[in-house]
C-alpha cells in the first residue's frame, strides 16, 4: 500500500472511530445520486462532510484508487465492508 494511502487510511480510522461511524454508513452517504456506487467526486466530498477528513487531489485520488478494485472509475457502495484492507 502506497505512504500516502496508509496515512489517509489512518486518519480516516481515527475519525470513523471518533465519532462512532462505519466505514459501509460512510460510503452510504457518500453515494449523492443513490446509484450504490461512489465516484471520486463523492469519495471526496463525502469524507470531507461525513467523516470530517479533508483530503487532498492527490489523496483523494490515492485512495479512491485503492477502493476501486476492478478500476471501473466507481467503487461499489459495500465494497469489501467495514474490514476492507485500506481501512482495517
Amino acid at each position: 500500500m502506497p505512504p500516502v494511502v496508509r496515512d489517509v487510511a489512518g486518519r480516516v480510522l481515527t475519525q470513523l472511530q471518533r465519532n462512532h461511524q462505519t466505514l459501509t454508513a460512510c460510503f452510504r452517504n457518500f453515494d449523492v445520486n443513490s446509484d450504490n456506487k461512489v465516484n471520486l467526486a463523492e469519495l471526496k466530498r463525502g469524507f470531507e462532510v461525513h467523516a470530517h477528513v479533508r483530503l487532498t487531489d492527490v489523496e483523494a485520488h490515492s485512495l479512491f484508487a485503492a477502493f476501486d478494485n476492478d478500476r471501473s472509475g466507481a467503487v461499489d457502495v459495500g465494497v469489501g465492508g467495514d474490514h476492507h484492507p485500506v481501512i482495517a
